[in-house]
């Protein structure tokens, strides 16, 4: 992919120190779908306090207040509005929603597609951070892309890159197009690896396996190599790969058949660019 500059990074985790000195308290989320309810999961571990308005959301998380519509919330102001709701929803619902943003709060939208500056003038030109979580959030291992729009006070990016950072790994980067290349490369990305791993567990049945035998063996090198590259983080992939790879070795044959020519890595490229195209294309 070309155009992502190469200060993007990893942010620091915020400490627990810089944790106790934010004062965002109370938070409301305007919609909650499969990816919000996920999460919210995790979101609610902090020490924030929790309300959601979606009317047809039958019953709230443990310890979280839902209401059916704006109307219920009365006088109460919130430091903080999660937009979770449909990008095509969010010019006729947000503007009702102004009024309950306290003074100091800010806003974070999960609405995909939907520009910082089309949240901001949905609501008041409030300050808004986009948030683009993927789907192993489900089980508290997301990898999250955030962006602050202009306005943004270090104290809200903060607070926000906290609260993503209870759900997985938070990566910021410095521009909405940046963003839409987190979706291509991460937003996407469980899908890949759900097809690489589909095609994987096919060709150990291939070869003689039951499917769960199959499934096993593929999840479980895929699992446990993962998380050998995270706890070996000061080697690089390609000096891991060559670990395991002995000169007129199996690995070799098989690596030599899997991408001797370079075509898995052009058709990488290939699928990031697509995606990422597409991205652009929804905007």
């Amino acid at each position: 992919m070309r155009g992502l500059r190469a200060e993007t990074k990893i942010a620091p985790p915020v400490s627990d120190s810089k944790r106790r000195d934010i004062i965002f308290q109370n938070i409301l989320l305007i919609g909650c779908g499969k990816m919000g309810g996920a999460l919210l999961e995790y979101w609610k571990r902090g020490d924030e306090s929790f309300t959601i308005v979606d009317p047809f959301l039958e019953s709230a998380p443990e310890g979280v207040s839902l209401v059916k519509d704006k109307d219920a919330l009365g006088e109460k102001r919130f430091d903080v509005i999660i937009v979770a709701i449909k990008p095509q929803m969010i010019d006729d619902i947000l503007p009702d929603y102004a009024p309950v943003l306290s003074d100091n709060g800010y806003v974070v939208s999960m609405a995909a597609g939907a520009s910082v500056a089309r949240i901001s003038k949905a609501i008041g030109d409030a300050p808004v951070i986009r948030i683009m979580p993927n789907l192993p959030a489900f089980v508290g291992k997301a990898t999250n892309g955030l962006v602050a729009g202009p306005g943004v006070t270090d104290d809200q990016r903060k607070h926000a890159h906290a609260m993503m950072e209870r759900t997985g790994t938070v990566v910021e980067v410095d521009d909405e197009d940046q963003l839409d290349r987190v979706t291509a490369v991460a937003g996407s990305g469980p899908g890949y690896v759900f097809e690489l791993a589909r095609a994987y567990v096919a060709a150990a049945e291939g070869i003689g396996f039951s499917h769960e035998q199959a499934r096993a063996l593929v999840l479980g090198t895929l699992e446990g190599t993962i998380a050998m590259a995270i706890a070996e983080d000061d080697k690089s992939l390609e000096d891991l790969r060559n670990s395991v790879t002995s000169k007129g070795g199996t690995t070799a044959a098989g690596l030599d058949a899997l991408n001797g020519d370079g075509a898995v890595s052009r058709k990488f490229e290939q699928t990031l660019e697509a995606a990422y195209k597409r991205a652009v294309e929804l905007r």
